[in-house]
């Protein structure tokens, strides 16, 4: 009595064993995909993912490539430090960069053609360009710092600008061929040349433009227009007004400190 007593309990208890087995492999597979691991550089992400330490890639190639749509990558506060071609090169659609720095790359943040990127609180520091895009980018809560050009639109490339501060690059802002940079309630400061149009677009809202060498300069950029906004302390306002004025539409905008302004333009 006592030893079948014995088996059928271990008989219980291997079938318990399994079920709570299955239920466990069933909550896993349930689970939201999520990646929190150590990456190598060059990894592509198709799944949520937060890094758990510096990135370091010092050779040629990418930090990371985001191809799926959707993706928050989390950075958690590190690093990714390169040498190579982008330190976030983001080929889908709808993907969130967030929360850390990328330093040290020839664009710190691609996105791609047909591509879109929200980057929040993130320090683009020392690249030859923080951020390129081809695609549709919006740069929130972000600095962008010593990088030979901070922003860049190209082609059909919109970047959004919202509540950054641009400073110390060598060029902070550049539409270019097509591209169309929006810049809002934003600081761009201590650059030598603040911004910069080529056959491109710019809008500027509610922000301040500094302390830099030459604030606006635009060629072929008709469209653009500047409102509510300051330009302070800056050695050339703008780069021959009178052509500038054909292009951009000033408003509600002051120019103080500085050689080569446009008649200031009362708010309405």
């Amino acid at each position: 009595m006592r030893r079948s007593t014995g088996q059928g309990s271990r008989t219980r208890s291997l079938r318990t064993a399994g079920f709570v087995l299955a239920l466990g492999a069933l909550s896993l597979s349930a689970a939201p995909a999520h990646a929190a691991a150590r990456l190598p550089c060059g990894a592509g992400l198709t799944v949520d993912t937060t890094l758990t330490e510096d990135l370091v890639c010092p050779d040629a190639g990418n930090g990371l490539v985001v191809r799926g749509d959707g993706v928050v990558l989390d950075l958690a506060g590190h690093r990714i430090v390169g040498g190579g071609s982008s330190g976030v090169l983001v080929q889908g659609r709808d993907v969130v960069v967030r929360g850390g720095t990328v330093t040290a790359f020839g664009e710190g943040i691609s996105v791609w053609g047909g591509a879109s990127a929200t980057v929040e609180r993130v320090t683009l520091l020392r690249n030859i360009t923080g951020i390129d895009s081809d695609g549709e980018a919006v740069l929130r809560d972000s600095e962008v710092r010593a990088n030979s050009r901070g922003v860049l639109a190209e082609g059909d490339g919109v970047v959004s600008v919202e509540g950054s501060d641009l400073a110390r690059n060598p060029t902070a802002v550049s539409a270019y061929d097509g591209g169309d940079v929006r810049i809002t309630d934003s600081t761009v400061r201590s650059n030598q040349r603040a911004l910069d149009c080529d056959a491109g677009t710019l809008h500027v809202r509610r922000s301040v433009v500094l302390d830099s060498g030459t604030a606006v300069r635009v060629n072929g950029c008709a469209g653009s227009s500047v409102a509510g906004s300051l330009f302070v302390h800056n050695d050339v306002q703008v780069v021959d007004p009178a052509l500038a004025t054909r292009q951009i539409a000033f408003s509600c905008t002051r120019f103080l400190d500085g050689r080569s302004a446009p008649a200031a333009v009362p708010c309405p």
